[in-house]
């Protein structure tokens, strides 16, 4: 066990000037096993930090649910799994609980979908069955969605929902109810929208 104090705060202090190198490592070969834990009760159980580089970089090589670079969980049945904010922002959170929140100045949450076909950049979706997939509000606004839910529910001022399509003929916005299949012009239009009555 090693202990620090007033004078010497870092109970280990490892150093080194090798790329590859690491200052402190742990290694685990238990399965389940942790390398290295970080606890505390009021502070931060493990923090990085760095002026050029990366404070904390993790990575794995497994695939989905038997592996992950980074697992986060809070066991508050209010509590937040990741709170991350860039702009020099503080974070944001909500106070019924999230499991991640992210702020920004510019944008705060991004997602990219690369040229694979059917890739997502966003993907919502909620398990209840009066839950909403995706919840958006803008205007600095109060987010509104009907209680028997949606796929998704959209507020602002003026407008609360904006498409657009680029091609020539593209439909704007295509809504389908009723659980019919979706019907639109071939010549496309400003939006199709299909149900029993």
């Amino acid at each position: 066990e090693v202990q620090g104090n007033s004078t010497y705060p870092f109970a280990i202090n490892g150093l080194t000037d090798q790329e590859s190198g690491a200052g402190v490592y742990g290694y685990n070969s238990a399965s389940g096993g942790k390398s290295i834990w970080g606890e505390t009760s009021t502070g931060f159980g493990v923090y990085g930090s760095a002026t050029g580089g990366t404070g904390v970089y993790a990575s794995d090589s497994s695939a989905a649910g038997t592996g992950q670079a980074i697992y986060a969980k809070n066991f508050h049945t209010k509590g937040a799994g990741i709170l991350a904010a860039g702009n020099n922002l503080n974070p944001k959170y909500l106070t019924g609980g999230v499991g991640g929140s992210f702020a920004s100045t510019n944008v705060g949450v991004y997602g990219y979908g690369n040229n694979t076909s059917k890739s997502w950049g966003v993907w919502g979706r909620s398990e209840a069955a009066d839950g909403t997939g995706v919840v958006g509000a803008g205007n600095n606004q109060a987010a509104s969605y009907l209680i028997d839910g949606s796929g998704g529910a959209f507020t602002g001022s003026n407008t609360g929902s904006y498409g657009i399509a680029i091609n020539a003929k593209g439909t704007g916005v295509i809504g389908v109810g009723n659980n019919q299949a979706a019907s639109y012009l071939i010549d496309g239009s400003g939006g199709a929208f299909t149900g029993d009555s």
